[in-house]
């Protein structure tokens, strides 16, 4: 990923929120210009903030759209909404709505997933074609909702130092789900909604297997024979023999730290036995 490249950052709850694929990728639109005029004041501080506000509100202003706070939001949210969207160049839309459903789905200990602008913008194009709507010409790929959530899922997971995640397949499962353990996964997947139902083994590697091939991800399996091991994943190395130089890094110096921390309770065995 570049950059320069713009993102989204949306909860991974929402994924077996809302009414369909459309109506998810649609709060996952409006969690992501309010998460941007966040970042930017984090990024930047306050009077920067502030002065993007007030350009927002003007360029809102002249194009006849409210720009007063409704009562039940937030302020700030409302304000991380105008910044956002201009940050993210999203035109049209309420940037109330976007706070509203942005507050209605913050919670404490909730999981993100940051995806490229225009992943989101082909995935939602996608869903609403699928879904029978007129939609405009557009410069975006298309990204079905399947290799949507696999995404989120797989961009949901923490990534170490040296750039990339092991994940295996029963926690994409979980995740594509909107569920960041397997444990929730179990115990909420008899409610989950229709258009977030579990996906297949077969499914998930198929969807992985053409995600890769597309250059979505570089993936490489960590194993020391011909069975079983780790498969990692990275969106910030481009080739696959990156991410393996990375993971023999990674190997490299995980063996360091338990052969340092071996020779540390060898230490205090030999010293507590004199």
């Amino acid at each position: 990923m570049s950059t320069t490249d713009l993102y989204f950052t949306a909860p991974l709850c929402l994924l077996h929120r809302g009414a369909g694929a459309v109506d998810v990728l649609e709060r996952c639109l409006s969690c992501g210009i309010v998460n941007a005029g966040i970042g930017h004041r984090k990024m930047h501080g306050e009077s920067a903030f502030q002065t993007r506000v007030l350009t927002a509100t003007d360029a809102a202003r002249s194009q006849g759209l409210p720009t007063e706070c409704p009562g039940d939001v937030r302020s700030y949210f409302w304000q991380a909404a105008l910044a956002g969207a201009q940050i993210l160049g999203v035109r049209g839309g309420s940037c109330a709505q976007h706070a509203a459903i942005y507050q209605a789905h913050l919670q404490p200990g909730a999981v993100f997933f940051r995806l490229r602008a225009d992943w989101l913008w082909g995935g939602l194009y996608t869903a609403r074609k699928a879904a029978g709507d007129e939609v405009p010409a557009h410069p975006y790929k298309p990204l079905s909702w399947r290799e949507f959530r696999i995404l989120a899922a797989i961009l949901s997971a923490k990534v170490n130092t040296y750039g990339f995640t092991f994940l295996g397949w029963e926690s994409i499962q979980a995740r594509a789900c909107g569920y960041h353990s397997k444990a929730l996964f179990q115990a909420g997947k008899a409610t989950l909604p229709p258009h977030c139902q579990p996906l297949s083994r077969d499914v998930i590697r198929a969807e992985l297997d053409k995600l890769e091939a597309l250059g979505f991800f570089a993936r490489c399996r960590y194993a020391k024979g011909a069975r079983g091991g780790l498969m990692a994943y990275s969106f910030r190395h481009q080739k696959r023999e990156g991410l393996a130089d990375a993971i023999k890094c990674w190997a490299a110096d995980n063996h360091a730290f338990q052969a340092k921390a071996a020779a540390h309770r060898a230490a205090d065995l030999a010293a507590f036995a004199e």
